[in-house]
């Protein structure tokens, strides 16, 4: 009897036992099991976080590199180009242009391209030898590329913005013979970096302020040490162009909304330092974003080129302080500009003379007639990637285009055009008779000008864009 109650106990013992330690090694198994789980995920999560940061860190560190204003088209050959009006190619850059810009004189022109480097060419020199082929002076840039520059108003230095530092540093150089610089060194760092990349770089003909305007709609201006004079939010989404006027009075700025925002700034009386930048007006009329915008030598007149596929012009001679708006003076239609994307944006410009529009769409430069919006001429597939800028002398004798590696120097051909239909209306509303002999004069003179440039067949089928 003791030993069958015996029995029954000490198996239920064993029973309570093994379930006991088998509970505890699956909870063992399980925990361990959860948390290799957990390391792998953690480790996965850790990877994916360093490699969120250091994409992070490269788009920061390199905004004009990464993505720049401009997108850059890399060609897997040399693009072959050739045009009747082609005076003259500046050469030297190995890998593609960011960045151009030509002096107020027009006498200077510089580049800066992704192999680090910076070129400084005498374009006037250029345009009298009529050289196929212009090398330029070459200045390296250690350890980094210049994503934005623009000229100091003595032309001795250059303000840069830097690829990979996001610094804006002053580079002054010493002037050879021939008006290039050599022997670039840095004078000046601004104290703050720019981590956004810039649509405009710019600094006043009488030295008070430097602009900046980056994509996020901060435009400001700086005094010549990096000190922050002002600074505006324009509120155009994001912002496009900054262009400031040669006279340094206006600043007009556009984006994503379709009016071109343009501000004043005021300077004080006596030593004509800078006072303040106050909204003066708006140019309105197109119905999409405004890639572009580009102000005449005097400030009377400013044009726009949209992605709604249109250019404007304006008068903009308006007492504004006394609630007059600019008054459009044409507009005309730009093929393709539609198609257009932020990175590789229409480009604008006027004229000296304000007789020519001139507008680029991807590699292509179309030049309109102010007087009537007839497109006069045109040149078609310049580089292998879209227009990076484009550049007129003080003389309307010639325009500069820069992209892909090279700049090209052109003879104003539309420019002689228009000169010519002006001048034959002015010659049949002419009066009296000597004024009469000087507009026939001058006349002669650009009919003589256009001879001298042999346009082929170009001749002939600009001469029918013109007529229609």
């Amino acid at each position: 009897m003791d030993v069958e109650r015996v029995a029954p106990a000490s198996a239920a013992g064993i029973i309570v036992i093994v379930t006991v330690f088998g509970a505890l090694f699956a909870f063992i198994y399980v925990s361990i099991f959860r948390n290799d789980q957990q390391d792998n995920k953690e480790e996965k999560s850790a990877e994916e976080d360093v490699t969120h940061v250091r994409s992070t860190e490269t788009h920061r560190r390199k905004p004009a590199t990464v993505k720049p204003l401009k997108k850059i088209h890399k060609s897997s050959k040399q693009h072959q180009f050739s045009s009747p009006c082609l005076v003259s190619t500046f050469k030297g850059h190995t890998d593609c242009i960011t960045s151009a810009a030509v002096s107020a004189n027009g006498k200077g022109l510089v580049t800066a391209g992704l192999d680090r480097t910076l070129f400084f060419y005498n374009v006037r020199d250029a345009f009298s030898h009529g050289s196929a082929s212009v090398p330029g002076t070459r200045n390296n840039i250690p350890f980094d590329s210049v994503s934005r520059l623009c000229w100091s108003p003595d032309y001795t230095a250059i303000v840069v913005h830097m690829a990979d530092t996001l610094t804006i540093e002053v580079l002054k150089g010493t002037k050879k013979p021939d008006g290039t610089l050599t022997g670039l060194e840095k004078v000046r760092e601004f104290p703050k970096p720019f981590p956004e990349p810039l649509v405009g770089l710019s600094v006043a003909t009488g030295g008070q302020f430097i602009m900046t305007c980056d994509v996020k709609n901060q435009l400001c201006l700086w005094d010549l040490k990096g000190e922050l004079l002002t600074s505006v939010d324009t509120k155009q989404g994001h912002s496009l162009s900054a262009t400031v006027s040669l006279d340094g009075r206006f600043i007009a700025t556009s984006g994503f909304t379709p009016d071109v925002k343009v501000y004043e700034v005021l300077y004080e009386k006596g030593d004509n330092s800078f006072k303040s930048l106050k909204k003066c007006f708006d140019l309105t009329g197109h119905n999409s974003r405004v890639f572009c915008c580009s102000i005449n030598t005097d400030s009377t007149r400013m044009a726009t080129v949209s992605k709604d596929g249109t250019w404007r012009l304006y008068d903009t001679a308006v007492e504004y302080a006394k609630g007059q708006d600019p008054r459009l003076l044409i507009s005309g239609s730009v093929p393709n500009a539609r198609n257009c994307s932020d990175d590789e944006a229409c480009l604008v410009r006027l004229s000296p003379n304000n007789r020519v529009v001139l507008v680029t769409v991807h590699s292509s430069v179309l030049c309109f007639s102010s007087s009537n919006a007839d497109l006069v001429y045109s040149i078609d597939n310049i580089y292998a990637g879209p227009i990076l800028d484009v550049f007129f002398d003080a003389a309307n004798q010639f325009f500069i285009t820069v992209g892909d590696q090279h700049a090209h120097l052109f003879h104003n051909v539309a420019g002689h055009y228009t000169t010519i239909e002006d001048l034959e209306v002015s010659l049949k509303s002419a009066s009296y008779s000597g004024l009469k002999e000087r507009i026939r004069a001058q006349l002669d003179d650009a009919k003589k000008a256009l001879a001298k440039i042999d346009l082929g067949k170009d001749n002939a089928t600009n001469e029918i864009k013109k007529k229609k």
